[in-house]
């Protein structure tokens, strides 16, 4: 039972990792104190949560959230507002 608790786990926290990344290729232009206060708080609170306590239905609401989000950057790194949130790696 443990295992796929660990599995919500590591979703939620891929989650909140690519809206780090996200964030951090935002640029200082559009970092606030208020913005980054927010993430770090968030971040607290999935450390702390207890995942015996979810269930499917609210790790798939995180993640349809985390792709709305994405989804409204989508335009801007189209645009080329924004630079590339991973660097290529070169082969």
């Amino acid at each position: 039972m443990a295992e796929w608790k660990d599995k919500y786990r590591l979703r939620v926290e891929t989650c909140l990792d690519t809206i780090m990344d996200v964030h951090q290729s935002l640029g200082v232009e559009y970092e606030t104190r208020d913005i980054l206060l927010q993430f770090k708080k968030m971040q607290c609170t999935i450390e702390k949560m207890d995942m015996r306590l979810l269930c499917e239905g609210d790790i798939r609401m995180v993640e349809n959230a985390t792709n709305a989000l994405l989804d409204k950057f989508q335009g801007f790194f189209e645009a080329g507002k924004i630079g590339s949130v991973y660097k290529q790696q070169n082969s």
